[in-house]
């Protein structure tokens, strides 16, 4: 059995006890390097279709839904998600201007909504180089 017991004498000296032998050891300072962050910056890929047919439409808040949209379906894997007004709140857009939007992306055929009553709709994306998963 390897046993390492560990302590101080009174003069500062350190030692270990190891299979009962008494071993001095000296400790050396170490300067902890701080760990590198391989993290970065979120960023969302706009397919060229989209960038086209993003070009026609008349609001910013349906950019903002768009790349919102393009967030989920990139986490979602393609599935179709359902897209909450407090969602788009953190992002600046009201639940009006995400109806507006909606309706907007959907007319040059950039999304599919599924409209259900008192529910949030639930979005599948049409273009994005995934293809559709099943539900």
């Amino acid at each position: 059995m390897n046993v390492l017991k560990k302590f101080a004498t009174n003069e500062g000296r350190q030692f270990i006890i190891r299979e009962g032998r008494k071993i001095e050891v000296e400790i050396l300072p170490c300067e902890a390097q701080p760990s590198k962050s391989r993290r970065r910056e979120p960023f969302t890929l706009v397919p060229d279709v989209w960038k086209q047919r993003l070009a026609k439409v008349k609001y910013i808040s349906t950019y903002r839904v768009a790349l919102h949209i393009l967030g989920r379906n990139f986490e979602t894997h393609g599935k179709p998600f359902t897209l909450s007004n407090v969602a788009l709140a953190l992002e600046g857009v009201s639940r009006w201007q995400k109806w507006r939007a909606l309706l907007e992306l959907e007319e040059v055929g950039l999304i599919v909504i599924e409209r259900r009553k008192r529910k949030t709709p639930r979005i599948t994306t049409l273009f994005t180089g995934r293809k559709p998963a099943k539900s």
